[in-house]
């Protein structure tokens, strides 16, 4: 995880580490987003892609999306002009964006967080690396909109949606 970022993003642990580090954030929405492009670019069924394709753009690109990711207005348009044909590459552009954003910007300030501290001292004295999702979803404790699933159903989505089991289960 320390070494670079796309090794964090390749790790399923590393994954489930930064996705709470973003959630603490409140920018979860981007790692949720860069995993369902990685699944979405992999589809080989087109009507599959065209359904996904419109789950995508209303839920982090639609004006008033829910979980709405910062991309820019030509990332957003070539993904509006593209939802009918639904081509593997759709979401590139605002994919890369949204990496570059976690790479250059959130990545940098979760190798300084005590939660990658945290992580790595559990490791070492060989304890489970996220405890705390052991037990299910933590406490509620701030005002922000909160997504339909509690947050370690959420986790255990980003899991899932890498192809890997969540560790904790």
């Amino acid at each position: 995880w320390l070494v670079g970022f796309e090794g964090l993003l390749h790790d399923p642990l590393g994954l489930l580490v930064f996705a709470e580090f973003l959630k603490k954030e409140f920018s979860q929405e981007n790692i949720f987003f860069w995993v369902v492009c990685e699944q979405y670019r992999k589809m080989l069924s087109c009507d599959e892609r065209k359904m996904a394709a419109q789950d995508i753009y209303q839920k982090h690109l639609a004006p008033g999306a829910p979980e709405p990711v910062n991309v820019d207005g030509r990332a957003q348009q070539e993904v509006r002009e593209g939802l009918e044909e639904a081509a593997p590459d759709l979401f590139v552009t605002a994919q890369k964006q949204i990496l570059s954003l976690m790479k250059f910007d959130c990545y940098q300030r979760f190798l300084k967080s005590d939660l990658l501290k945290q992580c790595m001292m559990r490791e070492v004295q060989g304890q489970p690396v996220l405890p705390e999702l052991q037990g299910g979803p933590a406490p509620k404790e701030d005002k922000r909109r909160r997504s339909f699933l509690p947050w370690h159903k959420n986790l255990k989505l980003v899991g899932s949606r890498l192809g890997e089991r969540a560790a904790w289960t």
